[in-house]
């Protein structure tokens, strides 16, 4: 429990101490005896690594020292100890209580002391697990696909067989496809169906190809709308049409050729610049800026200009 401390003063102010974490503790590990011995908990220093034997016979025993009394090392019975708790196994029971509470941060910080410190601890990988897919879901609910889908790839890249995760996986990246449908974002949804399919393809292979009927589809719509605009004179759309078709998807039948036609009728000349123009550099009078004077002529334009000199003077 927090402990609330009154400070003396008019301002009537509380101070709370915060709550000891299990991992600022000195360490220690917990032996439960057996109900023939009422059960009593014995705090002993930090075990070194030991193999419970399967059958111990009366006289095999663990020897302990007890935190009460750290020099004085005692044998217990094998037969008498219902269970070991290390401290490593203290900590990852302090993590999953955090993931009950959704203190993803504190939970991942516990699993990660007892990686470093006790990685041999039983059951260490799968609380990582537990606190990924606990940490996904409620991002998930509260919109962060991306980050879902990044906290499960981890499980993934791990062990892609593990129970249930790609169907959890495939939930996640279909919503986020179609939200992005949804918002005509196809080009996004694109980029979205090439990283699944690089990274999840053989696991994915119904899904993704449901994606790529859709953005088909959609490239098709846009190839047709962009011919009819060509058809009508209006080669500016057509073009800008036909550069959509390749964003959303580049393998429409037919796309390539008519971008190219496209160009052909609507050619435009792209050019190269040093230096961007912008709001704060385009004053005319600043003759040493070029981009200001690039741009001059098209904003500013003087009833008399210097277009060079020859020899008989200005021009």
């Amino acid at each position: 429990m927090l402990a609330a401390l009154l400070l003396s003063g008019s301002s009537g102010a509380v101070l709370f101490a915060q709550e000891e974490r299990i991992i600022d503790e000195e360490p220690y590990d917990e032996i439960t005896l057996t109900a023939a011995n009422q059960n009593q908990v014995l705090k002993v220093l930090p075990l070194a690594p030991f193999k419970r034997p399967a059958n111990p016979t009366p006289n095999e025993a663990l020897r302990v020292r007890l935190v009460e009394n750290p020099t004085e090392e005692i044998d217990v019975l094998w037969t008498g100890i219902e269970q070991v708790v290390t401290f490593g196994d203290r900590v990852l029971t302090a993590a999953r209580k955090e993931l009950d509470a959704n203190r993803f941060d504190e939970a991942f910080e516990y699993i990660k002391f007892v990686r470093d410190n006790y990685p041999t601890t039983n059951g260490l990988q799968d609380a990582l697990d537990q606190a990924l897919y606990a940490e996904a879901r409620a991002v998930y609910r509260d919109g962060g696909y991306e980050r879902a889908l990044m906290l499960l790839d981890e499980v993934y890249q791990r062990e892609p067989a593990k129970r249930g995760l790609v169907p959890n996986m495939q939930r996640v990246l279909e919503t986020q496809f179609n939200v992005l449908i949804k918002a005509g974002d196809f080009q996004e949804a694109r980029k979205l169906y090439e990283r699944s399919r690089a990274k999840y393809g053989r696991d994915m292979e119904q899904l993704l190809a449901g994606w790529q009927a859709k953005l088909l589809a959609e490239g098709n719509r846009l190839l047709n709308g962009a011919r009819q605009q060509m058809e009508a004179g209006s080669l500016r759309d057509a073009y800008l049409s036909s550069r959509q078709v390749l964003e959303v998807w580049p393998a429409t039948p037919g796309a390539e050729q008519f971008a190219q036609q496209a160009a052909q009728r609507y050619p435009l000349l792209r050019v190269g610049v040093s230096q961007v123009s912008g709001s704060n550099i385009d004053d005319p009078r600043r003759a040493y800026n070029w981009a200001a004077r690039r741009t001059e002529r098209l904003e500013h334009r003087k009833v008399f200009e210097l277009r060079g000199t020859t020899a008989d003077g200005a021009d």
